[in-house]
């Protein structure tokens, strides 16, 4: 979805990404996820969940 966007940033000539809209937001998740096992996408929330809170640590620790 991200990169989709940037596409579209960088195809339009944008500076800031697009406003999306909840209803927006939810049709791209159905799509991207309705090939995708519940057990999938729970890994998928659980590394991102990680990486986060692994940058936060990084940057606590830096004093930003």
């Amino acid at each position: 979805m991200m990169m989709m966007m940037m596409m579209m940033m960088m195809m339009m000539k944008m500076t800031s990404p697009p406003r999306l809209q909840g209803h927006d937001i939810l049709r791209l998740a159905a799509a991207r996820l309705s090939h995708t096992s519940p057990a999938a996408v729970g890994r998928q929330l659980s590394s991102a969940g990680r990486r986060m809170l692994s940058l936060e640590s990084v940057s606590t620790v830096q004093g930003y």
